[in-house]
């Protein structure tokens, strides 16, 4: 099996997907467009800008190839358009130059595409329809200018042979090249400052806090309400400015332990592991300059005793649980917690039991664990409830083993 075939088999797939996609749009047409954009409408745009928006750019880049090959006098003799790939066969005697423009057409038929989507839904009254210009501008970017050339460089099949073969076309080769960068530096340039991304909302009324935030950042720009914000973003996937943001706001409140907490969330969720070294070091700046509530205050030395707990450093890890139960209070009935302090108190209390467990403390241990059982119970979490039973009978089984 040629790549071609390989290539057709994957575009059956695509679409069939395709089609799946744009019935579950075109029935649901007036949600999908309605304001604000939902993370469903959200979801299905980022895939419709590659799914729906790309057959049509294949066909306009065959089809400039095609005009290119016309206006030199060529003879289209062959062709074929398979949805997510297609091709031109031609014949003709063609200058440097022309054969240069020829090749180079296709990509400039992809990227109208995706610049004739975005100008048409810009000032759309749509949040979604303004997203999805703005993704499938994206999508022809990244297809035309980084995927396509790497394509060719690799496997010596495509336009870009031709484009930027130097030795029959120095100029327009270099003009090219210089122009493929400027596109491509702006692009990567656009991509941190989060151009190409938009938020997406639960409801209105998560809109309607949203843009509260933003007037009341404008009215009064003090740092618990621009932390507020950056956090907002962050929660809802708007990464690359919530970062930003961070970024601009450290720089501006160096001593603000807030942000610092703020900071090591990123880095968690970066490095996808639980609390790698980075993330330490932020939150031990955080705590180190103060932070400003005691709910942030728990996930802070909750974070920093699994970071010393994963390292084996069980007594540091027991260290910044207690400071974490302390801020909640222990006295109190299980029933008297708000559902925020029955998960905090649960949670920790599960990972402390396991530090005193690795320190052959098992007397604290399954103290800690039945609690964090019985809290679990009361909030009907089946799964925390099954992984806690299975530890306590572990941890007496250890017991009873050791006493034989």
């Amino acid at each position: 099996m040629n790549i071609f075939s390989i290539f057709t088999l994957l575009s059956l797939f695509y679409v069939y997907q395709a089609f799946r996609l744009g019935q579950a749009i075109w029935r649901d047409w007036a949600n999908f467009k309605a304001n604000p954009m939902t993370h469903l409408q959200k979801n299905r745009v980022n895939r419709a800008a590659f799914l729906i928006v790309v057959p049509p750019a294949v066909l306009l880049h065959e089809l400039a190839h095609a005009v290119a090959i016309w206006l030199f006098g060529g003879e289209v003799v062959g062709g074929g358009f398979f949805f997510f790939w297609g091709f031109v066969s031609h014949r003709g005697v063609y200058t440097p130059f022309e054969s240069w423009f020829i090749s180079l057409a296709g990509t400039l038929g992809s990227l109208l595409v995706g610049i004739g989507v975005w100008l048409f839904y810009r000032r759309n009254a749509s949040e979604t329809l303004r997203y999805l210009g703005i993704r499938s501008l994206r999508e022809q970017i990244i297809l035309s200018l980084i995927y396509y050339p790497v394509f060719t460089a690799v496997s010596q099949i495509g336009d870009w042979r031709t484009i930027y073969d130097f030795s029959q076309t120095p100029f327009w080769s270099s003009l090219t090249a210089v122009v493929h960068a400027i596109i491509l530096i702006g692009y990567g340039i656009s991509e941190r400052r989060g151009v190409f991304d938009r938020i997406a909302f639960r409801s209105k009324s998560e809109q309607q806090e949203f843009t509260q935030l933003q007037d009341a950042i404008k009215n009064n720009p003090n740092p618990a309400i621009q932390l507020q914000e950056i956090s907002f973003l962050r929660e809802r996937g708007l990464l690359r400015e919530s970062q930003n943001k961070l970024k601009a706001f450290i720089q501006q409140y160096p001593n603000n332990g807030d942000a610092y907490l703020e900071l090591a969330l990123f880095q968690i969720n970066k490095q996808q592991t639980a609390v790698p070294q980075v993330a330490f070091e932020s939150l031990q700046k955080a705590v180190d300059l103060g932070i400003s509530t005691d709910g942030k205050a728990i996930f802070a030395h909750r974070a920093i005793g699994q970071y010393h707990f994963d390292r084996g450093q069980f007594d540091s890890a027991i260290e910044h649980y207690n400071v974490s139960l302390k801020k909640i209070d222990l006295s109190r009935d299980n029933d008297a917690y708000s559902s925020q302090e029955q998960v905090n108190v649960m949670t920790l209390l599960y990972a402390r039991s396991l530090a005193y467990a690795e320190l052959s403390r098992f007397d604290k241990a399954l103290q800690d664990v039945e609690r964090a059982i019985q809290l679990a119970l009361l909030r009907k979490d089946e799964t925390a409830v099954k992984q806690y039973q299975e530890t306590q009978s572990k941890m007496i089984a250890h017991v009873n083993s050791r006493s034989i």
